[in-house]
């Protein structure tokens, strides 16, 4: 894992993250913290052009990978990789579980060919499926919402809540138009998402 033209950028990644304990920081407040200490790779960051912002991205994201691999091979702890937080966390099991397990996002920004080859209708066809992805995650929690649950509940228990308020808010019970047609069309986003 290392030998990456960007392993000196793990010093100064290391030093924000360690500084905000267990509580993490977003990708943005990172980036952020990063321009501040004048690390000249995380300066100027042109939120219009795409090509640029991606590579900023990636080179973050390659780093916090990097940095993960060199926490995890040397002690105890582990690095937590989203885009909303990025924290040092206890690491859980043994280092040649935590090592092992590589997933595809993982695998994904430790390579950087994918960063070297990327062109920008590549990277909009990405950012296009990132919006969709989070459109329809929206959705899906408003869906929720209307029938009174919360992420993690079972296909079961999204059923019977649905036959619950369907029941009570038929406008042969005394319910409303409007209300059934909320909760039906919301048990069919949750069936969809």
């Amino acid at each position: 894992m290392s030998g990456s033209r960007y392993q000196h950028l793990l010093i100064p990644i290391r030093e924000v993250v360690a500084k905000t304990g267990g509580l993490g920081l977003s990708e943005f407040e990172l980036l952020e913290a990063l321009a501040e200490m004048g690390v000249p790779e995380f300066q100027e960051r042109d939120y219009q052009d795409v090509m640029a912002l991606f590579r900023v991205h990636f080179v973050l994201f390659h780093c916090l990978y990097l940095l993960r691999h060199q926490l995890v091979e040397r002690g105890r702890m582990d690095l937590e990789i989203t885009c909303m937080r990025i924290r040092m966390i206890p690491r859980k099991g043994s280092k040649t579980t935590a090592l092992s397990q590589l997933d595809n996002l993982q695998l994904y920004y430790l390579d950087l060919k994918n960063l070297d080859h990327a062109d920008e209708s590549e990277v909009e066809a990405m950012l296009g499926g990132f919006w969709r992805q989070m459109k329809s995650r929206d959705k899906r929690v408003d869906a929720l919402k209307i029938l009174d649950l919360t992420e993690g509940v079972s296909e079961r228990e999204i059923k019977e809540q649905y036959r619950r308020l369907a029941m009570r808010a038929h406008p042969d019970r005394g319910g409303s138009h409007d209300e059934i047609q909320r909760i039906n069309e919301a048990y069919k986003i949750l069936q969809e998402c």
